[in-house]
């Protein structure tokens, strides 16, 4: 007992117990990876395949002019696995057999430049958050049906707004890490199946395989331009403290308190996306017949570069404001957890869901230019281009209805008619709206990416 009690103190206070572990795990992982050559022999096969497209995203990325638009493939975790025939509850509870198979074959049968390791996030985290007692996520075969994939569940923490005024890490530790996770609840209110020592090895079995299977697929010629993944603070507070509908009406009764959470909830999510981005970090030597046309971290005495440098933040939430809301509670806390990452050279890629063309003008007092990634869903992408064309990298947006019940030849239609409009002036990359939907048809994924190499390419 403890054992659990030190463990369960060092999540609490921040202790520097969690990360000597996570040094370990990648300390080991290092040692091994060296005696894996086979897939060193792998990589020098398909370097010069990876080495194209690192160069075409980041060149877009910094909005110049690459060889031809890179083509988005950021899935969710539905489509790998239905495309492979397996349900929610095989891919999120099975991370040897049928979640790593869903993620190859979607590597090996549609040839994106961009791509999020989602697929291997997922794939056997479900074992992680059923031993942890995580609350705020419903599992497929626990609270949902198998064949569904997990959902999000909003928590109500802080049932008096007054709560508002006392938030701190006190606040935290005590009422909203229970309601994160069982695992700091007293012992006789988890749930059976909850246990540390079993969510402990869980996890540290589970990083090395995602390390390990990120290195095998970049063997294969496909970069893991994305190596982390969050939200912004302000879908943070909505989520776990007090529920989008409370919030909604906290942002006009109470705007200063909603502020004050968000710009608390800052600092530690800069710290975690950092501290992510570490573990999975991994220089890579770059070819001497390679120039760079970016402008990057590069070493400069050994021509070495970290191309996991991306960072998908979601902004879920931001839609529903009005630029004078966004602007006095959201921006300042958003505006520091991006200049926060992009000072360690990360960059954020910005998934602002639903239609966020009225806050466009205040989206270009982020950071930039070339600093960040404007992902595009239902937005006004011309008003987009023209008023973050020379800020940020936009990024979209081929229609997710379209790609579900259109036809390959509306599809190729779509993609020639955007890149006609936008697509021939430097830092635009384009790709599904949202990522692609897990109803998605194979053969209309195949004609985006088709289209887009035969009408992408520039001079």
């Amino acid at each position: 007992m403890g054992l659990v009690h030190l463990a369960l103190n060092s999540l609490r206070n921040d202790s520097n117990w969690i990360k000597l572990m996570l040094k370990m795990v990648k300390g080991t992982y290092k040692i091994r990876r060296y005696f894996r050559f086979h897939e060193k022999k792998l990589f020098r096969e398909n370097e010069d395949r990876y080495w194209e497209k690192v160069e075409r995203v980041y060149t877009a990325f910094k909005l110049k002019t690459p060889d031809r638009i890179p083509i988005n493939g950021i899935t969710g975790d539905t489509f790998p696995a239905i495309y492979s025939g397996y349900t929610g509850e095989d891919y999120l509870f099975n991370i040897k057999g049928r979640g790593l198979e869903s993620h190859y074959n979607y590597i090996n049968d549609f040839d994106f430049d961009l791509f999020l390791p989602t697929p291997l996030f997922a794939c056997g985290i479900g074992k992680i958050l059923a031993a942890a007692g995580i609350k705020f996520i419903k599992l497929p075969g626990i609270d949902l049906n198998p064949s569904s994939f997990y959902q999000f569940d909003e928590r109500n923490v802080m049932e008096d707004p007054q709560d508002y005024k006392i938030f701190d890490k006190k606040y935290f530790n005590e009422n909203v890490l229970p309601e994160v996770t069982e695992l700091v609840r007293p012992k006789d209110e988890r749930s059976d199946s909850v246990s540390l020592f079993k969510t402990l090895r869980l996890l540290i079995n589970y990083i090395y395989r995602l390390m390990h299977h990120i290195d095998r697929t970049e063997a294969l010629g496909i970069p893991m331009i994305i190596g982390v993944a969050g939200m912004q603070p302000f879908d943070v507070a909505s989520l776990l403290l007090r529920g989008l509908r409370k919030v909604s009406i906290d942002m006009r009764k109470r705007p200063n308190d909603v502020k004050r959470i968000c710009d608390k909830l800052a600092p530690g999510l800069i710290n975690m996306f950092k501290s992510v981005s570490k573990i999975l970090k991994r220089k890579r030597e770059i070819p001497d017949d390679l120039v760079i046309n970016s402008d990057l971290h590069i070493s400069s005495n050994s021509r070495k570069m970290n191309p996991r440098m991306g960072a998908f933040f979601v902004c879920e939430r931001a839609f529903m404001m009005n630029p004078k809301q966004f602007e006095e509670i959201s921006l300042t806390s958003l505006n520091h957890v991006l200049e926060g990452l992009c000072e360690v050279g990360i960059i954020p890629i910005l998934q602002f869901e639903q239609d966020v063309t009225h806050l466009l003008p205040s989206i270009r007092k982020l950071p930039g230019p070339g600093k960040c990634v404007f992902s595009c869903d239902c937005s006004d992408i011309l008003k987009v281009k023209e008023i973050l064309g020379d800020h940020m990298c936009i990024m979209g947006n081929v229609p997710l209805g379209l790609l579900t019940v259109g036809s390959p030849h509306e599809v190729e239609k779509y993609v020639k008619d955007l890149i006609e409009k936008i697509g021939k002036e430097p830092g635009f990359i384009i790709g599904p709206a949202l990522g692609i939907p897990g109803e998605a048809k194979k053969e209309n994924v195949k004609a985006l990416i088709d289209a887009a190499k035969k009408y992408g390419k520039l001079n």
